[in-house]
């Protein structure tokens, strides 16, 4: 069992490895910081921002530029703290600093107040949770026929429309039973373009896996399961509360990916009538 002490602890080690990066100049990827924790990269990510109040990536662009502004206003200015930055030239730097703090270098050397303001922003994580209600829940074993989509959550219908068009081709409409999705990375990280998906479904006649079509097995087992009314695309900033709710139960993740379970075609049903069951899966 995995206690909140003991998260808190996983992710401690991450933020000791990003310490080290600070002062040895060897910033760690997202991977490694992962690794430090004990946890699989998806798990990594949601569990950091819920205990931290940012990403990963985050934390890390602020150590970097913070880290950087000593030497900003030192005599070698721009270039010494490109340097300790790790940014590959001055005006890299300059363009992260300007996007995580509103100012130029040029701007912050000149006006100390702004300096300070500046340094003190850097410090302070913001966190945007909100309370949703779960339940826990046994999901069933399941034996999905998938597509992987890889592109901006917000046009994973595209992904479902290309699913539909390669089961047509062998099955009828009603032998298909059962939508779902499986989420593998978080757009708050991962830039939209690469975001991947699988878009899935069960079905009751077997479908030759060929090209696009591959197959999925989910073990089933004990979940955090969050049922969500509504548009499907609030769906993926749901799971934030579902972990949120591990951690304070102090239960164990098991290392796979949710599995969201969609109640009704988008096509057939009103927005307001649509219902999602996000399932957090559990070790045993």
């Amino acid at each position: 069992m995995a206690t909140a002490a003991d998260y808190t602890r996983r992710i401690e080690r991450a933020l000791a490895r990003i310490e080290t990066g600070a002062a040895s100049g060897d910033w760690p990827g997202l991977a490694e910081l992962a690794e430090a924790a004990a946890m699989s990269e998806f798990h990594f990510h949601r569990i950091y921002r819920l205990l931290t109040g940012e990403t990963p990536q985050q934390t890390l662009s602020r150590a970097r530029l913070g880290g950087s502004l000593p030497a900003l206003q030192g005599s070698a200015g721009i270039m010494a703290a490109t340097e300790r930055s790790a940014y590959a030239t001055s005006q890299s730097y300059a363009r992260a600093l300007k996007a995580l703090t509103g100012a130029t270098p040029s701007e912050l050397r000149a006006d100390r107040a702004l300096f300070d303001e500046v340094v003190e922003g850097l410090m302070r994580p913001v966190d945007d949770a909100h309370e949703l209600t779960i339940e826990i829940a046994e999901l069933s074993p399941l034996r999905l026929v998938a597509t992987r989509a890889v592109g901006d959550y917000k046009d994973l219908n595209l992904g479902y429309y290309r699913l539909f068009d390669l089961l047509l081709e062998q099955i009828a409409p009603e032998q298909v039973t059962g939508l779902y999705g499986v989420p593998h990375d978080d757009p708050r990280h991962t830039p939209a373009q690469d975001c991947r998906f699988d878009c899935a479904v069960t079905t009751s006649a077997e479908v030759t896996l060929a090209g696009e079509l591959t197959q999925i097995e989910v073990g089933g087992g004990p979940s955090l399961m969050l049922r969500i009314p509504g548009d499907y695309d609030k769906v993926h900033a749901a799971l934030d509360h579902l972990y949120r709710v591990a951690i304070a139960l102090e239960l164990e993740l098991a290392p796979v990916q949710p599995v969201n379970y969609y109640h009704h075609d988008p096509e057939e049903v009103p927005v307001e009538e649509l219902v999602t069951d996000i399932h957090l899966m559990l070790a045993e």
